[in-house]
């Protein structure tokens, strides 16, 4: 084994440890409770939750995926808290020696071998897709799972290893069967690419992708579905199924992919011969995928809407980014434009995730022509503007800040402004040492890695998140196991192994299409009175309407609402702003108050 690839991992499993932080109060955040922890639990004491929405979607959860079915499978060795740590911890570790390998396999450059995982460790690349989807890196996620292996998988495939990558994408079929179907399609065409079409390796992909694709139509028909108008009116709400009806954040990420497919554009003509294989074979199947997803929200299609084929955007970044990093390594070794413009990139682009900056891709373009006036023009002037307009908003007025988006058009900041100003002026210190850019930059990138990882491990630190894991676990040890909680956002069974009503509309059915789940989110909007903002709204629009409709309820709304759906404990979000109510107080924290509330009974 390569002793750099062990160095690697050894890295990224301290980075998984950091990022992880104190992991039982991140598992107490779990997006809509949809997690292993969950699902073990409904599996150990179905009775429990008879009166929950869950006891409808579980049993199909429960099948859909291996991180839910292995933890029920695993619980007398390994109970599902820690099966969910070792989940996130897996996601994460895997992803640097998984990276590194298929760098080292694409290009004999070994500093892009080092820059792919650290940058990966570093940035939002994970953003950078069409289908609206985020970075849940340090939580159990089939999906980021998925992607560490589907490099992994590529890695030994071009390193002319197809049993053991068929091996991998097995068992990527058994967390994410989409993934596993995307991945396998350009695994297949890269071979036919590559002439490399032996029986046997051929027909043991064809085996991968029954092993995705037909347990997945099966537990599709175990249930009644839904019609096609109801789906479609679901699936307009969803911001991964219908992307395009969230311009707030899908055309941030049309400048991304933009962008990325400009600088991969560039660095064509450097690639290997594997890895222009490799990206033709992924362009053909993002321009599959993504027009069938376009397709069917044009003609009403819903399976082809559920493949939500635009996420093959996403592995088309993470395939090419190799590439792209090869480029801006040689742009390194180039003009001191060039390299301003390379490093300006490679660093800057970790504080945002999604858009693009389109001066330094500019001076790029500028020097390949020729064009050696504009590229100075515009590298001296996009930095002193931004730095003027960035440096103005903070000290002087924020209208000057927002009159720098024009720079850095889509782009969403996620970290402190300060560090971007300090990074532009870096980028030219970088940029004006030839002999040292290259390890330069490598090592500001690996500090940003590190900063990344601190980051993550310090959500599980923040005051609002530990008060949700107290007042969970202040449930779980303090009230009857059948007691019914009344909680809006959907994050509360993890610790509180409780029932719980969330009284929003869900668009569970979109996943399972089961028709039993749309009349849950029927009857909360129409309690809500809000049927008619389900045909017109976003599901963000529609998400705050319901919270606000539940967080003003009064004493008798409440009553009201236990009685058609049940609850014995209500739950308040202090830093939402609700108002007081006169019901009995059972806990109270820094952020979270249970009322007891009189309940008749569902």
């Amino acid at each position: 084994m390569n002793r750099w690839l062990v160095v690697v991992a050894l890295a990224f499993c301290a980075y998984a440890v950091v990022a992880l932080g104190d992991f039982k109060v991140l598992l107490a955040t779990t997006h809509g409770d949809d997690g292993p922890v969950v699902y073990a639990d409904y599996a150990a004491h179905p009775d429990r939750y008879q009166q929950d929405i869950l006891a409808v979607y579980a049993p199909v959860q429960l099948r859909a995926t291996a991180q839910n079915w292995l933890p029920v499978v695993l619980r007398p060795v390994l109970s599902p808290e820690h099966f969910a740590w070792l989940m996130a911890f897996l996601q994460i570790a895997l992803l640097g020696p998984a990276a590194w390998l298929l760098a080292h396999n694409l290009s004999s450059d070994r500093w892009v071998a080092w820059i792919f995982p650290l940058w990966l460790a570093s940035t939002f690349a994970w953003e950078w897709n069409l289908a609206n989807y985020d970075t849940i890196l340090n939580l159990p996620y089939p999906a980021q799972l998925g992607f560490a292996l589907v490099l992994l998988a590529f890695g030994l495939a071009l390193g002319e290893k197809p049993w053991p990558a068929l091996a991998v994408l097995a068992v990527v079929a058994l967390f994410h069967p989409v993934l596993t179907l995307l991945s396998g399609m350009v695994l297949g065409l890269t071979w036919w690419r590559q002439k490399r079409l032996a029986a046997g390796p051929v027909l043991g992909l064809a085996v991968v992708l029954a092993l995705a694709v037909g347990p997945a139509l099966l537990l599709a028909a175990s249930v009644k579905q839904l019609g096609r108008p109801e789906m479609l009116q679901g699936m307009r709400v969803n911001q991964h199924v219908s992307p395009w009806n969230f311009p707030q954040v899908f055309w941030p990420r049309c400048w991304t992919i933009l962008g990325f497919v400009t600088l991969y554009a560039l660095a064509w003509k450097d690639q290997s011969q594997p890895g222009r294989h490799l990206g033709a074979a992924t362009l053909v199947v993002v321009a599959l995928f993504g027009t069938s997803q376009l397709v069917g929200g044009w003609l009403g299609i819903p399976f082809l809407l559920k493949l939500i084929g635009l996420r093959s955007t996403q592995l088309f970044v993470l395939f090419g980014l190799p590439a792209v990093l090869a480029y801006l390594g040689g742009r390194l070794e180039g003009t001191t434009r060039e390299r301003w413009a390379a490093v300006t990139l490679l660093l800057l682009l970790g504080l945002f995730r999604r858009g693009f900056f389109w001066g330094p891709l500019l001076v790029l373009v500028a020097e390949r022509r020729g064009w050696h006036g504009l590229a100075k023009t515009t590298a001296v002037g996009w930095s002193a503007s931004l730095i003027a307009l960035v440096g103005g908003g903070l000290l002087v007025d924020p209208v000057l800040f927002r009159a720098a988006l024009w720079l850095m058009p889509g782009l969403v900041p996620t970290r402190p402004v300060l560090l971007l100003m300090v990074l532009v002026a870096l980028a030219w210190l970088v940029a004006s040492l030839p002999r040292q850019a290259r390890p330069l930059t490598l090592v500001l990138v690996g500090v940003l890695a590190l900063y990344s990882a601190l980051e993550l491990g310090q959500k599980s630190h923040s005051p609002k998140a530990v008060a949700l894991y107290q007042a969970q676990t202040w449930s779980a040890a303090n009230t009857p196991e059948t007691a019914m909680f009344v909680e809006f956002a959907g994050t509360w069974r993890n610790w509180a192994h409780r029932p719980t009503v969330n009284p929003r509309a869900s668009v569970w059915y979109l996943y399972s299409g089961d028709a039993r789940l749309r009349a849950f989110d029927d009857a909360y909007l129409k309690f809500y009175g809000l049927e008619s903002a389900f045909v017109s709204d976003s599901q963000w629009a529609l998400y705050l309407k319901q919270m606000r409709a539940f967080y003003t309820l009064d004493e008798a709304g409440v009553r009201a609402l236990v009685g058609q759906f049940g609850g014995d404990y209500l739950v308040h979000d202090k830093t939402i702003g609700p108002p007081r109510l006169s019901f009995p107080v059972a806990y109270e924290n820094q952020a979270y108050v249970i009322y007891r509330v009189d309940s008749p009974g569902p």
